[in-house]
């Protein structure tokens, strides 16, 4: 055997273990979803394989990093069974500015004392399955100076937003709790596109005290621009003399708090209509249906997922509850939230720059909300009196 076979073949031994020890585990790395990471975890050698993986271990300790176990599901460990006063959830994509923008408001909102935590959840490419890693950085590099801990969950497929509304938030499903003890805890869902008034907590946390056991009470909003008359796509102007709250039948989703009892039977039933291939979500009259169907002639219904929560709704007898801060002071800029129109599903101009719009200064009259009276409202407008308790 000559000299130069033997170099060659030791250079394709020594080849052969660069592979199996570098390339191959690489490999293998890209085709595994995201691990959870944390403070208290060690780096191991995939973190430092995988480059999004190491920029996320040094964007500090608050962070918790994980990859959602299916296409609706989240992960079930120890920070989604915590019990905190303040669960706030997150749903993102691509939109890293939109988010960071968001997060910034966090920043100003008063807790007034009360345990919070943060979950960030990011979707997938439809196309590619692909993850944006700037929103990603942005998420995992957020530390939240008013509030508790901050997760971020990525998830392992596309689940667009009707998956990321679902099951963000499994409702009674938590480790040694229920629907009723969960009621206890202010969730509040938002899109990254929004912005909050610094006294949104204070606000909501005052709402559920004094309305979150009303059996028609589906959740509460902190929507107060952009409302409509649901069966005739006019401007919906509830009345000053409604005082700092009222109740309607269409939802607002533009920061929903839902009560734990009704998310979680939307969902079950959510679960065995969309199982039904013919079944469809439509409600009489309603400008909603139409534009659901509009959506449906172009394959994009699953970018509406409040039809069906109007539908669940509609047969429950369930509403909304809306603040009415802008009405009794006869202004526009008592918002608790705002909607910046960011491009999106539903928005494709220059976004809106009207965080000017949010309630910066507070009055106690706002969380008055001990009236003899409720005003609640249907789909056409129509306004009645209702009693301010649920039924006995």
């Amino acid at each position: 055997m000559s000299n130069y076979y033997r170099i060659g073949q030791k250079k394709a031994i020594l080849s052969a273990v660069l592979l199996t020890v570098t390339i191959i585990p690489l490999i293998l790395w890209t085709r595994i979803p995201y691990k959870e990471i944390s403070a208290q975890t060690k780096v191991s050698s995939r973190a430092i394989l995988h480059p999004l993986a190491d920029r996320i271990w040094s964007a500090g300790r608050h962070l918790n990093y994980s990859a959602l176990n299916d296409s609706f599901g989240a992960s079930n460990d120890e920070f989604e069974n915590e019990a905190v006063d303040f669960r706030v959830i997150i749903l993102t994509y691509n939109r890293s500015a939109s988010l960071a923008r968001l997060l910034e408001s966090l920043n100003d909102l008063e807790l007034d004392g009360d345990t919070a935590i943060v979950e960030i959840f990011v979707d997938r490419s439809k196309t590619t399955n692909q993850v944006d890693e700037k929103t990603v950085e942005t998420a995992s590099g957020f530390h939240w100076s008013k509030g508790g801990r901050v997760k971020v969950h990525v998830h392992r497929t596309h689940v667009g937003i009707i998956g990321q509304w679902i099951d963000a938030w499994k409702a009674g499903e938590r480790k040694g709790t229920g629907e009723d003890k969960e009621d206890e805890e202010v969730v509040l869902i938002l899109e990254d596109d929004l912005s909050l008034s610094p006294f949104a907590y204070r606000w909501l946390k005052a709402a559920h005290r004094h309305y979150g056991a009303r059996d028609d009470l589906a959740g509460i909003t902190l929507q107060s621009e952009g409302l409509i008359v649901a069966t005739t796509g006019r401007a919906f102007r509830p009345r000053a003399d409604d005082g700092p709250a009222y109740l309607y039948a269409l939802v607002g989703s533009w920061g929903f708090s839902p009560r734990a009892a009704q998310w979680a039977g939307f969902r079950r039933w959510f679960a065995g209509a969309r199982s039904n291939a013919t079944y469809r979500p439509y409600v009489k009259d309603l400008v909603m249906t139409r534009w659901y169907q509009r959506f449906e002639s172009r394959g994009r219904q699953d970018s509406m997922w409040t039809m069906w929560f109007i539908d669940y709704c509609h047969r429950e007898r369930l509403f909304t509850l809306y603040n009415n801060l802008n009405a009794i002071e006869k202004t526009s800029k008592n918002c608790l939230a705002v909607n910046r129109r960011e491009p999106g599903l539903h928005f494709s101009r220059k976004p809106r720059d009207n965080t000017g719009s949010l309630l910066r200064s507070w009055k106690e009259s706002y969380v008055d909300l001990n009236r003899a009276d409720l005003c609640k409202y249907a789909f056409d407008g129509t306004r009645e009196i209702a009693a301010t308790r649920p039924p006995a």
